[in-house]
């Protein structure tokens, strides 16, 4: 029987369009005030008081009347029905959509609610299936509360109850914070830096109250960019539970809005262990999983717990992620690898020899790209066994990659112009996952290590 979402998919709409419909506000205001229509506004104005204000309320709500009357449309046309072993969205009346999807591609159901959604129990539902992200269903699929536990439980084919769950970890809002300062990335702090102090002070230099009012705001839009992205991540990981239930991994967080996500162990593709700089000098490990339909848009993480120290690393992989190894022994790379790197940044040390003509500072660019070089050979390191291949990396954000064979799509040995000099090979694995997380590269070793590999494999 084919059925509607809930109506409240129209005020979220509208919401989330405010953005838009001002931008097109003010760009019907911005248009019609020319000179003449200026004169005349103000002759007007002497008659009837407030005019002007009068007009612009006028024009604010006829945008919200269209954008209500065609989210109104858009919603009394979208159908969501079972056919089958088939899921269907059905939308639009003119021009028509038929989303269809298999039941056996269907990778998790999740359910989040913001602070609308939770006032009139209602819940935004998400289809992930188990392909790569591009594929997944964009819309919102608004329904009540009780309906979208209904329709998952039908996909699922199993019942699955949202009730309260005791989390193996407790992380209290010390943890959060803890979190947070290791969570974010130095080399990106320092970039910003490298921009800001050097336009702050060019605009100090230049003088003036114009200059003075541009680099308060830009302070302010800089340190105001990183409160907010902070108390983004506090209300974010608020309440953060995670537990595993049989072969799903049960996850809940969030202060205002909160995510609710069902990671069967199946679906599961890959596992990462993260740390930043700052992580590695205290000794922190952050967790993250690799699964069809989980990107980093909507603020949706698949990171398993907050950052933790060495014990609580070791019971994530006891009790959550038990059928993944991550104590495989590492191996470096040899050292011809780096006069790999060195050969294939030649062009840049060429570029800056040829520049000194110009500038003497060119120069400093060849002990940037050795550093980044001997970076590259220091710490990418590989690790293999019969079921799992680990690719290490990083050096202002270490990741190891836990990729188990049989999850791997593809496997491609390569070898490029610096490579084939120096006769060392790396290896690419594909997974199905979110952009960021599809393709892992190693660095360059030989090739009986490429061998071993491809009879793991």
């Amino acid at each position: 029987m084919k059925t509607r979402m809930h109506p409240s998919i129209i005020l979220e709409n509208l919401i989330s369009s405010l953005g838009l419909i001002v931008i097109i506000f003010i760009y019907l205001i911005i248009d019609e005030v020319n000179n003449d229509n200026l004169e005349t506004l103000s002759n007007l104005a002497k008659d009837i008081p407030f005019i002007g204000v009068l007009i612009a309320i006028l024009i604010f709500f006829g945008l919200l009347l269209i954008f209500t009357i065609y989210f109104f449309f858009k919603w009394y046309n979208t159908y969501i029905y079972f056919n089958g072993d088939t899921f269907v969205i059905e939308s639009g009346k003119l021009f028509k959509r038929k989303s269809t999807f298999h039941l056996k591609d269907i990778a998790a159901v999740n359910i989040k609610q913001n602070i609308l959604e939770k006032i009139i129990n209602t819940a935004n539902m998400k289809i992930v299936l188990n392909t790569n992200d591009e594929n997944n269903f964009r819309g919102k699929l608004i329904f009540k509360y009780i309906t979208a536990e209904n329709i998952r439980n039908k996909i699922l084919g199993k019942e699955i109850k949202e009730e309260e769950f005791n989390s193996i970890f407790n992380f209290t809002f010390k943890d959060i914070i803890i979190h947070l300062f290791l969570s974010f990335n130095i080399l990106s702090l320092i970039i910003i830096l490298i921009i800001y102090i050097p336009l702050v002070l060019s605009l100090l230099h230049e003088g003036g109250l114009g200059s003075i009012f541009t680099s308060v705001l830009v302070t302010i839009l800089f340190i105001g960019g990183i409160i907010f992205n902070s108390l983004k991540t506090i209300l974010n990981y608020y309440n953060f539970k995670v537990i595993r239930i049989d072969d799903t991994i049960k996850l809940s967080y969030g202060a205002l809005t909160t995510y609710k996500y069902n990671i069967p162990i199946k679906k599961i593709n890959s596992v990462m262990i993260k740390r930043t700089l700052q992580a590695k000098i205290f000794g922190y490990y952050l967790v993250e999983v690799v699964n069809a339909g989980m990107t980093d848009t909507e603020n949706e993480k698949t990171i398993v717990a907050l950052y933790v120290k060495k014990d609580n690393l070791e019971k994530i992989f006891t009790k959550l992620l038990f059928e993944y190894q991550n104590d495989i022994i590492l191996n470096k790379q040899t050292k011809k690898a780096l006069g790999t790197y060195i050969l294939a940044n030649t062009i840049l040390i060429i570029v800056a020899v040829c520049l000194v003509p110009i500038t003497y500072f060119s120069l400093l660019l060849i002990p940037l790209v050795l550093l980044i070089a001997y970076i590259q050979y220091k710490y990418k390191k590989i690790g293999i066994n019969k079921h799992f291949l680990i690719l290490q990396s990083g050096f202002f954000e270490e990741k190891n990659v836990i990729l188990n064979f049989k999850k791997i799509e593809l496997i491609a040995f390569e070898k490029g112009i610096s490579s084939t000099i120096t006769k060392l090979w790396s290896v690419r694995a594909n997974v199905v996952g979110s952009l960021a997380n599809r393709s892992f590269k190693s660095g360059y070793f030989t090739k009986d290590v490429m061998k071993k590999i491809e009879a793991n494999y």
